[in-house]
């Protein structure tokens, strides 16, 4: 079941029309769910072996505790735009992979596919305010040591409603793909089967 669903849903990338079962929609979220934490995960291995070879490098050359802390966190803030932009292009594409499939979720409840906007624009909203906010987070970083900076930059970054409007787009999903199915053919086809089936 779970490979077919996979395998149905890449099939169809591009088709809008038709009705897709919760079981078939959700097992290729798991999906896409696990390739964007895989990624995540191998995006971030340039992170912690620069950070690792900084402090390697630092303990050796017998910097001070304060001197090593400056040196890691200006790594960081060397790394943060590339894993920025890595989580950002992998968002981007993981919501296109899943638009097709869940605009047939929503036919399958008997929704129209313009539903489909409402996490299609806050993920781009997400997406846009993480890469503004890439100068931000090295400036954070970069004043590290300076803790009131440190906190300052912090509260601007979480007050900021824009780092919380995705979880809109995430409860629609949540609650549209949780729906039951239409019993019933509807205005957007028969009632569907799962893949394999």
């Amino acid at each position: 079941m779970f490979l077919e669903s996979i395998a149905y849903n890449l099939a169809n990338l591009t088709k809008f029309t038709g009705r897709d079962s919760r079981s078939t929609f959700w097992w290729y979220i798991l999906f896409l769910l696990i390739v964007q934490f895989v990624i995540g995960l191998l995006a971030s291995i340039p992170l912690v072996v620069g950070t690792t070879s900084a402090a390697i490098d630092a303990a050796q050359s017998g910097m001070s505790e304060a001197q090593m802390e400056v040196q890691l966190f200006n790594k960081m803030a060397d790394m943060v735009g590339l894993t920025t932009w890595i989580s950002v292009i992998t968002s981007a594409i993981i919501t296109l992979l899943a638009l097709a499939s869940f605009g047939r979720r929503l036919h399958d409840g008997g929704f129209s596919e313009l539903w489909a906007a409402i996490p299609l624009m806050t993920q781009a909203a997400t997406i846009y305010f993480s890469i503004t906010m890439i100068d931000k987070a090295k400036d954070m970083l970069l004043t590290a040591g300076n803790a009131e900076n440190t906190e300052a930059l912090a509260a601007q970054m979480s007050a900021n409603p824009m780092s919380y409007i995705g979880w809109i787009g995430y409860l629609a999903v949540i609650t549209f793909g949780m729906m039951r199915s239409e019993p019933t053919t509807n205005q957007y086809g028969e009632v569907p089967k799962a893949p394999g089936y």
